[in-house]
């Protein structure tokens, strides 16, 4: 087996058959809700037509170059005669890095009328306007030596997505990267499902994944009878092992 990575699906070594044959073998699986975003600032937008091909927009955005881009292409005018201004932002936490539907149509709102418009999200329209941490199951395979030295890591994740996109949060990077382990396998799965495209969300990907992968290192711990806080130093990452670079942290 080649290591290498597809379109969700990485892997490194020969995880399936290094568990296989472990010593010790622990499967657990970990099921997340969806979780929302609700900054104490919700969704933003004032645009101003200043002419007719040139827009200024007041955002509540992490992101102003992200939703310049956005507009550009969605309205057809060249980057330099839109401008997207944030002075205060209220909180974000990953919610605020795209151009959402509420922006858009602010824009198209002013063009109509021929004058400013406004429109601020209701903390309920936060619930479903401006993405989410998806609903996702983790399953994560460890397979050791008798004393709690990792030899394989398979995780496999299913989470949902919107009809018309594809986002998956990156849970695996954080398992690859953790602890020391010659063979990892990695498996992300999509289902379409009537919702909003999930996006970003504080820590996205490491958050629900070092969950996973930190809760079966305390049951690998518990099953071989060694301190948590041990088996953590038998499985010190001093190198990335996907890469090779030194420090377990990935360029």
């Amino acid at each position: 087996m080649q290591d290498g990575k597809q379109d969700g699906h990485t892997r490194r070594g020969d995880a399936q058959g290094a568990f296989k044959s472990a010593p010790i073998q622990l499967t657990a699986t970990y099921n997340h809700p969806v979780y929302n975003h609700n900054p104490m600032e919700p969704g933003s937008t004032t645009a101003h037509w200043e002419a007719p091909d040139r827009l200024v927009v007041y955002e509540s955005t992490q992101g102003v170059t992200r939703t310049q881009s956005a507009l550009t292409a969605m309205l057809g005018i060249p980057r330099e005669q839109i401008r997207v201004i944030t002075k205060y932002l209220g909180g974000g936490f990953g919610c605020k890095g795209s151009c959402w539907p509420h922006t858009v149509l602010t824009v198209q709102a002013a063009k109509a009328v021929g004058r400013p418009v406004k429109l601020m999200l209701t903390r309920k329209q936060m619930f479903t306007s401006m993405g989410h941490r998806e609903d996702q199951t983790q399953t994560v395979q460890l397979g050791a030596t008798a004393d709690g030295r990792i030899t394989s890591i398979v995780h496999t994740k299913t989470s949902t997505t919107s009809p018309w996109d594809n986002y998956a949060e990156s849970n695996s990077k954080i398992l690859d990267m953790l602890y020391a382990t010659p063979n990892f396998e990695a498996t992300y799965q999509l289902a379409r499902a009537n919702v909003m495209t999930s996006t970003f969300m504080r820590a996205p990907g490491e958050a629900p994944g070092s969950f996973a992968i930190e809760c079966s290192m305390d049951d690998l711990a518990y099953k071989i009878g060694v301190d948590p806080i041990e088996i953590r130093l038998r499985n010190h990452a001093d190198h990335d092992y996907s890469t090779g670079h030194p420090g377990a942290v990935k360029a």
